[in-house]
C-alpha cells in the first residue's frame, strides 16, 4: 500500500494499525479490510484474518417488490467494493492522540471516501464516511444497495438490537430488523463481543456469525431518486467487555450524541470545575430531561430499566424539595419517599417511569 503522513510517501506491506489502551486494529494494506480486532482488556481477538471484516458492500437487490423504498429484496450479486474496487489510500497519521487513516473507493458512477480513526481511551473504531451516491435503481431491474459489512471471529448465539424502552435478542435472520443505536452479536461461549452503530442508519440485520447494516439504498418508487447526492455517515464498531453489561448502550450513546466542549473566558462562578447535575444508579437510561408541562418550576425525568429489575438511585446536584411518580401525561402522581438530595425507586425491567421533581432553591 501507498500511504502519504507529514507529506512523504511510504510503500508498506505491512498491516495498518490502530492501537490503544483498548483495542489493537490491523487492516490489509491493499483492500484496508480490518483483519484483526484485539480487546486489549481481556487480549480476546474478535475478528481474525480466516474472516477479514468492516468493508462495503453493493448489493443488486431484486426487484421483488414493487414498493421499493418501504421493502428490502433478496439479494442477488454481492460486490465487495474493498476487495474488487481501486482501493486508494490518502492521509495517514497511526500515532498520536487519535490516530487515522483515510481511503476512496470508486464504483458505478459514485465514490465512497472513509476515515478510519481511533480517539483515546475509546475501544470503538470511528469510520466517517461522505458518500457521493449516483446509483438508481430500475422497475423489473435491479435496486442498488450500500453496505457495511462486519463479520466476526466468533460464534453467535443470537443478535441483540437497541429498541425503544430496551433491547430484544433475536435469532440469526436472512432480513433488517430496525434498532435505534446499536445492533450486537450475543456469543455462545465467551462474553466478549462487539456491537456496531451509526448516528443516522436503522436497518440491521445479524445473520452468519456477522453484522451488517444498511447505508443507501437506490430505491425507484415512489420517489425515482430520493438518495442521489452526497452523505455524510458515522459508522462505530465497539469492543464490548461482557455481553451482559451495559457497556453496549453506553459506547453507542457516547458516539451518537458526544459530549461538546466549549471554551469562554477566565471569569468567576459558583459551581465546581467538575459535577454532574443527576448521577443514576441501578441500569436505567434516562430517555427524557425537561420541564415540567404544568409548572416550570418542575423537572421531569423519564427512566427506563435496561437491565434486571432493581432499586435506582437518583442523587440530584441540588436538595429535592419534592418528588412524585406520574403517568406519562403527568397528571396522576404518587409521592416518592427520598433524603435529600437522593431518590430511590424499584424499577422493573424494561418499565417506563416519569418522575416529578421540584428542586429546593438554595441560592
Amino acid at each position: 500500500a501507498q500511504i502519504r503522513a507529514g507529506g512523504v510517501t511510504h510503500i508498506v506491506d505491512e498491516p495498518l494499525v490502530l492501537k490503544n489502551e483498548y483495542v489493537c486494529a490491523e487492516f490489509e494494506p491493499g483492500t484496508l479490510k480490518l483483519i484483526s480486532l484485539t480487546d486489549r482488556r481481556t487480549q480476546k481477538k474478535l475478528i481474525t484474518r480466516e474472516r477479514p471484516s468492516a468493508y462495503f458492500r453493493l448489493i443488486s437487490e431484486a426487484d421483488t417488490f414493487k414498493r421499493s423504498a418501504w421493502t428490502i429484496g433478496p439479494y442477488g450479486q454481492i460486490d465487495d467494493l474493498n476487495q474488487n474496487g481501486f482501493v486508494r489510500i490518502g492521509d495517514c497519521m497511526l500515532t498520536g492522540e487519535c490516530p487515522y487513516f483515510c481511503y476512496d473507493i470508486g464504483f458505478g458512477k459514485s465514490r465512497l471516501h472513509v476515515t478510519v480513526s481511533l480517539p483515546k481511551e475509546s475501544p470503538t473504531l470511528r469510520f466517517s464516511l461522505k458518500v457521493d451516491w449516483r446509483e438508481f435503481g430500475e422497475e423489473n431491474g435491479v435496486t442498488p444497495l450500500l453496505q457495511f459489512y462486519v463479520p466476526f471471529g466468533f460464534k453467535a448465539d443470537s443478535y441483540r438490537y437497541d429498541i425503544p424502552c430496551g433491547t430484544i435478542d433475536r435469532k440469526a435472520t436472512g432480513h433488517d430488523v430496525p434498532a435505534i443505536f446499536y445492533a450486537s452479536a450475543v456469543p455462545s461461549m465467551q462474553a466478549e463481543t462487539i456491537s456496531i452503530t451509526t448516528d443516522c442508519k436503522y436497518g440491521y440485520r445479524g445473520v452468519n456469525n456477522s453484522l451488517i447494516v444498511n447505508l443507501l439504498h437506490g430505491s425507484y418508487f415512489p420517489d425515482p431518486c430520493p438518495d442521489i447526492g452526497e452523505h455524510c455517515i458515522e459508522i462505530g464498531l465497539s469492543a464490548i467487555e461482557n455481553v451482559n453489561g451495559t457497556e453496549m448502550l453506553e459506547q453507542a450513546t457516547r458516539f451518537v450524541h458526544p459530549i461538546m466542549a466549549y471554551s469562554s473566558a477566565i471569569h468567576t462562578g459558583e459551581l465546581r470545575a467538575e459535577m454532574s447535575f443527576c448521577e443514576i444508579t441501578g441500569g436505567a437510561r434516562l430517555l427524557a430531561f425537561k420541564r415540567a408541562e404544568k409548572d416550570e418550576s418542575s423537572l421531569i425525568l423519564r427512566l427506563c430499566q435496561y437491565g434486571p429489575e432493581k432499586t435506582v438511585s437518583l442523587k440530584l446536584l441540588l436538595p429535592v424539595e419534592k418528588a412524585e411518580v406520574t403517568d406519562l401525561t403527568e397528571t396522576q402522581a404518587e409521592n416518592l419517599v427520598f433524603d435529600d438530595n437522593t431518590i430511590h425507586m424499584f424499577l422493573p425491567t424494561n418499565a417506563v417511569r416519569t418522575l416529578r421533581l421540584k428542586l429546593r432553591n438554595t441560592r
